[in-house]
């Protein structure tokens, strides 16, 4: 029989609760608005959407585009958080939310409309102002009381980055996560690209598939997307390009990738004195002359485990392992246009990997 476990039984310190599924969340109600004036100026809002589609349409039609396509709208809910988004997402409707972000005390919810659906939301606010639930409320009230107002949807209501939107009229990278509704992505992608064409848009080769959205990777102005946006109807999201290393190392010619070194140079601040603290660096030796580590490695404070060896780098690994010492990685502060500071300095230390016999030196393992 086994011994019973005393220090295991938990006495005088438990509490029962009702069990409560983490599943189920209770939301707060919406405080009631004036239902005259608010429903009209809601229906007043999407009078003013639907002026919007009208010229967009025409626009379209006057590009060769199809003019029966549909449009993005905005949605402002207030107060924040308190509304489930997915209400708003009506399948027979065909309405589909595209993307949701939190504001200043509010939430802002970015619907995908069908041509003549909008209808669909004016139905359902002059219900509201018209018609009256068993319990006396406006009926949809939960749903309109919610909505504070509506707008078209362009650049701005697609950005999802938590940076602001760029204003300039620089050409960029820029991420697009685009709809495939009931295309394919390779398809998706090829009706993209074709239409891009027109706006003199960018678009990098390859697709990241997502369910329901391809990722395209696209070089343009703010101004070419605002246009493709409104016209072409397939942007769900706009996101930033973050730089990775392949751009530096790969994709630059050698002269621009100098021209990148160059700037960072002029850009780093050196705020190292004879007291700071120092790395020592056991490698290959250090290439003293690249431009981002000479000011913090003095020749002076260059070394070999063996006198007879060079102290400069025989190999290449030393020189990559003290960038990575002084700068962490270099992608981040070569992307950037403000100052880097470095408060520590090197010294580096050979030991000559090229040497086959490391029995030579006890400093090496």
């Amino acid at each position: 029989m086994a011994e019973p476990k005393d220090h295991l039984n938990v006495v005088g310190a438990t509490e029962a609760r009702n069990f409560k599924s983490m599943l189920s969340v209770v939301r707060d109600k919406f405080p009631p608005r004036d239902r005259i004036t608010h429903g009209q100026r809601l229906l007043a809002d999407l009078r003013q959407v639907r002026i919007r589609a009208d010229d967009i349409a025409a626009r379209r039609a006057a590009l060769g585009i199809e003019p029966r396509l549909g449009l993005t709208i905005a949605i402002r809910i207030a107060p924040r958080g308190l509304f489930d988004f997915k209400n708003i997402e009506w399948k027979r409707d065909g309405i589909e939310v595209l993307n949701a972000r939190p504001g200043d005390g509010f939430d802002l919810v970015v619907v995908h409309v069908p041509e003549g659906r909008l209808a669909a939301f004016e139905g359902r606010i002059q219900d509201y102002l018209d018609k009256t639930t068993r319990k006396g409320g406006p009926k949809n009230a939960t749903l309109v009381n919610a909505i504070e107002s509506f707008r078209s949807g362009a650049f701005d209501e697609l950005w999802t980055e938590a940076a602001d939107p760029p204003q300039d009229t620089q050409a960029r990278w820029f991420q697009l996560w685009l709809r495939t509704g009931t295309r394919t992505p390779a398809i998706t992608k090829q009706e993209f690209v074709e239409a891009a064409q027109g706006f003199e848009i960018e678009v990098e080769e390859g697709y990241v598939p997502f369910p329901g959205r391809i990722v395209v990777a696209v070089h343009a102005t703010r101004q070419q997307l605002e246009q493709a946006v409104e016209l072409l109807d397939m942007v769900a999201e706009i996101r930033g390009t973050q730089p990775h290393a392949e751009f530096f190392s790969a994709d630059l010619t050698p002269i621009e990738q100098a021209q990148w070194v160059r700037n960072l140079e002029q850009r780093t601040e050196d705020h190292s004195h004879p007291d700071s603290a120092y790395v020592t660096l056991l490698d290959t030796g250090v290439a003293q002359g690249h431009p981002l580590i000479t000011k913090s490695l003095h020749v002076a404070d260059m070394f070999a485990a063996n006198a007879a060896w060079p102290v400069t780098d025989n190999d290449g690994h030393g020189t990559q392992m003290a960038g990575l010492i002084l700068y962490g990685n270099l992608v981040h502060p070569l992307a950037s246009s403000d100052a880097f500071e470095l408060h520590h300095r090197l010294e580096g230390t050979s030991k000559n990997l090229n040497i086959r016999d490391h029995r030579t030196s006890p400093l090496i393992a």
